[in-house]
């Protein structure tokens, strides 16, 4: 009886250790079907946050080798969306039918967003060669992409556990101690308050100069001074491309916000873009070199993309010349103003 109890209990140990240490593996990526438009998170979780990467394609079976393959479009149109690279094809299988040998492919292309809203991703298609010389084009549906500024759980949420108990006020008469003690630290403090007034008071009549408040500069002149600090190409260095772009693009909605009136350091880049184009009479070019310096801006940020030298060499020189330009367009449009009647 007594052997029998002992590995009884071994048994029961090991189990235990058995289900304590088992960690849950994360979950897999699901596998697209053939056939059908696929939109695949690269990020194992069930919303797509800001700044996710996806695969946006398809699979197809049987296409012979050598003959024409094209996916559809060549050059995606994605308005709120950022296409990241170009169309990707990855050969699943290869097999011989019929005499020919054939492969199973993967053909797509990789997806982020940095504005959080509904999208509808356009169909995707693709030009197949056949063995006869013929070709033919599939089409495949395409697919719809929910964006979100932060991930919600509202699985977790039970308001019927939270028991917070009603409280009252307990009233109970002063004794004299306690109103002496209140008088006393009521006059302590009525002396220090005067105390530092009269301190306060000598502070500001020995340093009246010191005190008094410095002159703005424009605001074109603050923002050539900011950009001109990230004119060393030490900045275009891999690991400070971020710190780079960011001063950069911030100098710039600082100034657009205090050039054009609006509050631009609080928008997004395409709300700043937008705003420019609506509203003030910027020019176009300034706005599409403008719109490009911002997309780049946003790769680096948020995507992690890295720019070569040859793209970091333009942007000081073109964001030195924004400010110039629009700020010359001021002054002439102040000039105008004064010689109408």
């Amino acid at each position: 009886m007594k052997v029998k109890n002992i590995a009884l209990s071994l048994l029961l140990g090991a189990a235990a250790v058995t289900g304590c240490g088992k960690q849950e593996a994360a979950p897999a990526l699901p596998e697209p079907a053939y056939g059908e438009a696929y939109l695949l998170q690269l990020q194992p979780r069930d919303s797509v946050l800001i700044a996710d990467q996806l695969r946006y394609g398809f699979r197809i079976r049987g296409v012979i080798d050598g003959n024409p393959f094209q996916p559809l479009p060549e050059k995606p149109a994605l308005p709120g969306i950022r296409v990241i690279g170009d169309w990707e094809i990855d050969t699943l299988e290869t097999r011989s039918e019929g005499g020919l040998e054939v492969h199973d492919l993967d053909a797509h292309i990789r997806l982020t967003s940095f504005d959080e809203g509904s999208y509808e991703l356009p169909e995707l298609g693709a030009v197949v060669g056949y063995y006869d010389g013929g070709s033919d084009t599939l089409r495949f549906e395409g697919r719809t992409l929910e964006v979100w500024n932060c991930p919600v759980d509202t699985t977790k949420f039970a308001p019927d556990v939270l028991n917070i108990p009603s409280t009252e006020l307990i009233r109970y008469p002063w004794t004299k101690k306690e109103v002496w003690t209140v008088v006393g630290l009521s006059g302590g403090g009525l002396v220090l308050l005067g105390l530092l007034v009269l301190l306060v008071l000598w502070l500001i009549r020995r340093y009246r100069r010191r005190l008094q408040p410095e002159v703005q500069e424009p605001a074109h002149i603050r923002a050539l001074r900011k950009i001109d600090t990230y004119r060393d190409s030490a900045w275009w260095k891999p690991e400070r491309q971020k710190g780079f772009y960011s001063g950069i693009t911030d100098s710039l909605k600082e100034y657009i916000g205090d050039r054009y009136g609006f509050d631009a350091p609080e928008m997004t880049s395409g709300e700043v873009l937008h705003h420019l184009k609506t509203k003030t009479d910027l020019d176009k070019d300034l706005r599409s070199g403008l719109g490009h310096l911002f997309e780049v801006a946003d790769f680096v940020k948020f995507a992690k993309h890295t720019v070569d030298d040859a793209e970091n060499a333009t942007v000081v020189p073109f964001a030195t010349q924004f400010v110039t330009a629009t700020w010359q367009q001021a002054i002439e449009a102040e000039a105008k103003k004064e010689v109408e009647p």
